[in-house]
């Protein structure tokens, strides 16, 4: 009676033990879905956009003065209307997404609230609207626990910008700016090279690479295009 009491028990707890696991290991499992789900939205973006981007057909020319852009004409990939608030066009990509100027990337509160509605523009490099400098713009790729906004992994696609894409910034009351990329590249987290500005116009886009660390940074430079 005794041993069939202590075997009625013993696979009781194995019982338990598997069930637990089970439960475990779903919750691992849904939690990896759902950690991905802003990634693949982004590539479904990609593939969808980049089948039919075609560049612009304006020069391509990487070492325009900024004393020297003007608004450029309607191609493609631009976007002739009017933005309630500044906004980052990537066509290639299948972006248009909200930045918000001046972050204090300083402060974690304040630009993780920042990117929870959009890129971030970091403070004190070249304002949205300059003729000249460089604006550099930071974006997600992934997070751990996504926010459930559109922005989680706005940046996953980054990698796939090659020079001579065009990116495109849009700001109230102002001229639409292109950008011709330039350079697309893998740095290290301290490399502040990104941030260097001079008398060309030049936007930055940075996020943390590879997908899910912030071990390396992903870094695409581009230069203002004349018409």
């Amino acid at each position: 009676m005794l041993l069939h009491l202590a075997s009625a028990i013993h696979k009781h707890r194995v019982n338990v033990i598997a069930l637990c696991g089970g439960v475990l290991t779903g919750t691992a499992l849904l939690g990896f879905i759902i950690y991905l789900v802003p990634y693949i939205e982004a590539q479904f973006h990609y593939a969808q956009y980049s089948a039919t981007y075609v560049p612009s057909l304006l020069p391509r020319t990487s070492s325009v003065k900024a004393r020297s852009v003007a608004p450029a004409p309607a191609s493609s990939g631009q976007s002739t209307h009017a933005v309630s608030q500044p906004t980052l066009n990537i066509p290639k990509l299948g972006i248009s997404v909200p930045v918000v100027p001046d972050v204090d990337t300083t402060r974690q509160k304040t630009y993780n609230l920042a990117l929870k509605k959009g890129v971030a523009h970091i403070q004190g490099t070249a304002e949205l609207t300059s003729y000249a400098g460089n604006t550099v713009i930071i974006g997600h790729s992934s997070r751990f626990a996504p926010s459930g906004t559109p922005y989680d992994a706005i940046f996953a696609t980054l990698p796939h910008l090659l020079v001579g894409d065009d990116i495109e910034l849009l700001t109230p009351n102002s001229d639409p700016q292109l950008f011709r990329v330039t350079a697309s590249k893998v740095i290290s987290p301290d490399d502040t090279t990104a941030l260097d500005s001079n008398d060309q116009r030049v936007i930055t886009l940075l996020t943390c690479w590879p997908l899910g660390t912030p071990l390396k940074r992903w870094e695409v430079q581009a230069t203002a295009v004349l018409p």
